[in-house]
């Protein structure tokens, strides 16, 4: 929850993650660029790295932080309220 803090929305913050394990970026800068600086992902991943096509690779990020996001939702909607009952078998 810490690490969200700030962030606008939840794929803001899943494609930041991202970004900062895939391309071995820095999170807390990364972070502090968008929240604090108010930058675009984009903008922030070029901060760290100005080889980087910050517009590219945020979009792919973003793309796939909403494709997570989703993927989440639906297994979670589809999980059943009560655990099923496990069926004894004996042993033979």
């Amino acid at each position: 929850m810490t690490a969200a803090a700030g962030f606008r929305n939840l794929g803001q913050f899943v494609a930041a993650v991202n970004v900062s394990y895939n391309h071995g970026l820095d999170f807390t800068q990364l972070k502090t660029s968008m929240v604090t600086d108010g930058l675009s992902l984009g903008q922030a991943m070029k901060v760290q790295r100005t080889s980087m096509n910050g517009t590219t690779e945020a979009l792919r990020a973003e793309r796939e932080a909403s494709t997570l996001i989703k993927s989440t939702e639906v297994s979670a909607s589809t999980r059943t309220t009560k655990p099923t009952k496990a069926t004894k078998t004996n042993g033979g």
